[in-house]
């Protein structure tokens, strides 16, 4: 794997920068995972099929709230800069981060995914994989 774990700045394949982060919240202990696109590619082996390839625009992350300030400060430590305003705004359910040097976000949702469904996502930090939660039984 190319995905860097110690290195600070952002990669530019998006695709091994969500493994670089959720290697590096696994290495400090951090409840984090891969959620959206990233995910999937990193998870099924057909996403990396010439015929399935597609261009990813940003890499999506699920923690905790309970841990939102330490969920801050490894985005800052990883080169990430924190949207202010949405996350004093938003911060109880979602934070978003820019790459300053690509414009990539980063975004992270906390506790549960909510747009016209909510699903609940907590018990699933438990679940393993660095990837993204298993599916419910």
């Amino acid at each position: 794997m190319d995905y860097a774990p110690g290195q600070l700045a952002p990669l530019s394949d998006v695709r091994q920068e969500g493994l670089r982060l959720v290697h590096a919240a696994a290495e400090r202990g951090l409840p984090v995972r891969l959620i959206g696109g990233v995910a999937i590619w990193a998870r099924c082996p057909s996403a990396k099929l010439p015929q399935l390839e597609r261009d990813y625009g940003d890499v999506d992350i699920i923690s905790l709230r309970k841990v939102s300030r330490d969920v801050i400060r490894f985005a800052e430590s990883m080169g990430y800069q924190p949207d202010k305003l949405f996350n004093a705004l938003h911060g109880a359910q979602r934070l978003n981060f820019t790459d300053a040097a690509t414009g990539r976000p980063l975004d992270v949702l906390l506790d549960r995914f909510a747009m016209c469904h909510t699903i609940d996502l907590r018990a699933h930090q438990a679940a393993g994989g660095a990837y993204q939660p298993e599916r419910p039984a």
